[in-house]
């Protein structure tokens, strides 16, 4: 079973979006040269795990598609956790 292209740029244009929303509606705690290089190093993470995913699964676009909430949102869900200058409530909020 194949994923159309459609559907992973899809996916790409939703997870660029809610990085972006993230990014827009926090109160950031550290100065913005921390907060570029965390937010920078979530989305770095999210590479290296899908990019380990590609070279070692079957089907890898099947199986990026499944775990994409976890391999790329969780990871931003934790760096918007340590950013947020309200703490977990201003997390959950945004």
């Amino acid at each position: 079973m194949s994923i159309p292209l459609g559907n992973v740029i899809f996916e790409l244009i939703c997870f660029t979006a809610f990085v972006g929303i993230c990014a827009g509606l926090l109160k950031f705690r550290y100065s913005t040269k921390y907060n570029i290089l965390i937010l920078t190093g979530s989305i770095v993470a999210v590479v290296c795990i899908q990019a380990a995913i590609l070279s070692a699964a079957s089907e890898p676009i099947s199986l990026l598609m499944t775990l994409l909430p976890i391999t790329a949102y969780l990871p931003v869900i934790i760096a918007v956790h340590i950013l947020a200058k309200g703490g977990f409530a201003a997390a959950v909020a945004t």
